[in-house]
């Protein structure tokens, strides 16, 4: 009984902050490209950009936020930290095409959204207490 009660409560508990996130630009595009779905792309500096650290608590890690993504885009953070310890050679390198291809100012936060095709659909910069702001610009490209 407990084992069945403690399943349940589980399939309750909302994603965690890092679920939403495709770890590999190359698969989120083919994940895109099989679930007929269009990609968030964030560029972020998760260890020194203060606005980009300000999004991440006002919209990228609200429940609210993370089920709509989760439910209707493939999302793939670019992170450009300063310690780059733990990020590997080639997502540091694709990180790179991407912000030279889609955010060639050099702005974070930074997002778009871009279509499974990788054409680009919609842009913004960080916006304080964005969340719903966020949610209604992105609902306008439900598939």
């Amino acid at each position: 009984m407990n084992v069945i009660l403690l399943v349940s409560v589980l399939f309750l508990i909302p994603q965690t902050e890092g679920s939403i996130w495709e770890e590999d630009y190359d698969q989120a595009k083919i994940q895109a490209t099989n679930q007929s779905k269009h990609m968030l792309l964030v560029f972020t500096g998760s260890d020194w950009c203060r606005s980009c650290m300000k999004l991440e608590k006002e919209v990228l890690s609200q429940a609210e936020f993370q089920a709509f993504v989760s439910e209707n885009f493939v999302a793939y953070r670019a992170d450009f930290p300063r310690k780059t310890d733990g990020l590997r050679a080639e997502i540091r390198a694709s990180n790179s095409q991407l912000i030279e291809q889609y955010n060639p100012n050099g702005s974070f936060p930074f997002m778009v959204l871009l279509s499974s095709e990788e054409e680009l659909l919609w842009e913004s910069n960080y916006l304080p207490d964005g969340l719903s702001f966020y949610l209604n610009e992105l609902s306008a490209f439900v598939q």
